[in-house]
């Protein structure tokens, strides 16, 4: 798993996504998968800057710290909990919240190709670039979407 704006990484979350359904049971963690979904769709809405988020200091957002949980270390099945932020839709009609997640995966994407990027910060890493909003999406997407199986 590279990044989200690898156009076959892109491809292939679209089409896990798209199998999925919304009574998929967890294989681990609280949430089910309407709420995965709209929890998914609000980090990107985070990524955009069209979530406000308020930015705190944390250990997390030195370089060597972030870099490890960004690359490399695995996210932990259950055990870390969500941000508000990224906790900001409920679900509604499933069909709804399919379409919004290709709609925010879109301005993602189309963002990523933009000359000189803005993002929102990260509630818990802080100010991130394109390449590591990239990798974090595809590994978190990657996380949450093998936790419904898909």
């Amino acid at each position: 798993m590279t990044t989200l704006f690898d156009e076959e990484t892109e491809k292939l979350f679209r089409a896990r996504v798209a199998a999925l359904t919304p009574d998929a049971p967890a294989r681990w963690g609280k949430m089910n998968a309407r709420q995965m979904l709209c929890h998914l769709t609000d980090a990107y809405r985070v990524a955009l800057g069209e979530v406000p988020v308020v930015a705190k200091w944390t250990p997390l957002c030195l370089y060597p710290l972030r870099w490890l949980f960004v690359y490399t270390l695995p996210i932990p099945k259950g055990k870390v909990p969500t941000t508000r932020e990224f906790q900001s839709t409920a679900p509604g009609e499933w069909a709804k919240d399919v379409a919004d997640w290709n709609a925010a995966l879109d301005r993602f994407v189309k963002r990523s190709k933009e000359k000189e990027p803005r993002w929102g910060p990260h509630p818990a890493f802080g100010d991130l670039g394109t390449g590591e909003w990239g990798r974090l999406a595809a590994r978190h997407g990657d996380h949450h979407l093998t936790q419904f199986g898909g």
